[in-house]
């Protein structure tokens, strides 16, 4: 496994937003999810969400900060309808990455060797793919390979946001 703290950002690629009870674009009684890719949170991003409420409707926007954790409350752009945004909340939610997940600040690339390559003293080139595009290309000789160990890439994980106000 490899992970670092701090990242370079990347292009964001578009997303869906579900409600808690699973449907898109209702608003509900709890709180309305607003789901992102980790490639949009690790660049940052802008969502649009229509929500409706007593017959009237609108579009709600919110502006999302590179390295924003899931579970965040969003505060809605005061372009917003007050009449019908007014009182709903919003939580962000991360939707599923098919090669990487998300610990701490620490983006963890799981990866699997034979036990042949894990004892090879002249190690093993894996090439790992970044959020942002690039891959990179780590060795692991002259590393102790262990079942379950970590590697640590300083630098190559998630960007630290900046606390809301």
């Amino acid at each position: 496994q490899f992970g670092g703290a701090g990242a370079r950002r990347g292009a964001p690629p578009a997303a869906t937003t579900r409600s808690a009870a699973g449907t898109k674009g209702a608003a509900t009684a709890g709180p309305v999810e607003v789901r992102c890719t980790l490639v949009q949170l690790y660049a940052g991003c802008s969502k649009s969400l229509k929500v409706s409420r007593g017959g009237r409707s609108a579009v709600v926007e919110f502006n999302i900060a590179p390295g924003t954790r899931p579970g965040t409350l969003l505060r809605t752009a005061a372009t917003a309808s007050p009449g019908v945004a007014q009182g709903m909340r919003f939580v962000l939610r991360l939707a599923a990455h098919p090669w990487l997940s998300w610990e701490g600040d620490n983006l963890l690339w799981r990866c699997v060797l034979t036990r042949a390559q894990a004892k090879n003293r002249k190690g093993v080139k894996l090439r790992i793919p970044c959020l942002d595009g690039r891959e990179l290309l780590v060795s692991t000789k002259g590393l102790r390979v262990r079942e379950g160990s970590r590697h640590v890439l300083r630098g190559e994980g998630m960007p630290l946001a900046a606390p809301q106000r």
